[in-house]
């Protein structure tokens, strides 16, 4: 049976369905929502004038009140030092075990400004008559920490000679502390060969010192006061002039701790 061809030309293909009209609001409502949307802009506006005027209006120039300067920082910079001498006179400069710390000054007027922080470490670096340290078990390191940073103006303050008044030139008294009765005496060692050589900042600097003794039984202190004298006696034989001077000066310091000792004790 023939197939019959079918004419598709005219066929009228899916057509969707129109889309019905929204429904008209009815006009009780359009106020309505007009009316809230009106009151939420108008409380909008309401709070940010509110805030506005809440803030303080930015100071203008003319406006600022200028910022009073610390009258201690008004009197002459003469009468200022004659202040720092007499602190520095009642407060020590000590040289702290730190290394990254510089010299403790204890005196509270330090902490009252930066300017007058600054102005009084000066002072005192350059001016104090004594610079105090305490070296444990012959432990030196810091002292010499501390000379190595110094400038050339401060190290000239501690140096000795004889163009050198007493009055104006500094001193670095040292304390000597045992916390046994073999100390590291190697460090002492090291302490005293530093004198002997003209490039080392020791060399050019006076030093006191003021010793202990380590504490323990008769054997200990014995066996302590024996190495002590040992190590310097060594010096005092076979040393170059300078490092024999800073022995006896250290020998001196323990022969008075000794005195005082054998006299408390008995």
């Amino acid at each position: 049976m023939p197939r019959t061809r079918v004419d598709t030309r005219n066929n009228v293909g899916f057509q969707p369905r129109p889309s019905r009209a929204p429904l008209a609001m009815d006009q009780g409502a359009a106020d309505t929502t007009t009316a809230a949307a009106d009151k939420s802009e108008g409380a909008l506006v309401t709070a940010a004038e509110a805030s506005t005027t809440a803030k303080e209006p930015a100071a203008g120039p003319d406006d600022q009140t200028p910022e009073k300067p610390f009258e201690f920082l008004e009197l002459p910079p003469e009468l200022r030092n004659a202040i720092y001498a007499l602190v520095v006179e009642d407060h020590p400069i000590v040289i702290p075990h730190n290394h990254r710390r510089r010299v403790k000054i204890t005196s509270g007027l330090i902490r009252v400004n930066k300017m007058i922080h600054d102005e009084i470490r000066s002072y005192a670096t350059l001016e104090a008559p004594v610079i105090r340290a305490q070296a444990i078990d012959f432990c030196f390191g810091h002292v010499i920490t501390y000379l190595n940073r110094l400038g050339e103006t401060q190290l000239k303050q501690l140096e000795h000679g004889s163009d050198m008044q007493r009055s104006t030139a500094q001193t670095i008294k040292i304390k000597l502390v045992f916390t046994t009765y073999c100390p590291k005496y190697h460090e002492l060692d090291r302490w005293l060969d530093r004198f002997d050589v003209s490039a080392k900042r020791a060399a050019t600097v006076r030093f006191e010192y003021e010793a202990t003794e380590a504490d323990g039984n008769n054997f200990e202190l014995r066996t302590f006061r024996d190495n002590v004298n040992f190590t310097l006696d060594w010096r005092l034989k076979y040393s170059p002039e300078r490092s024999r001077a800073e022995a006896v000066t250290i020998k001196s310091a323990f022969e008075a701790a000794r005195k005082l000792r054998d006299t408390t004790q008995t």
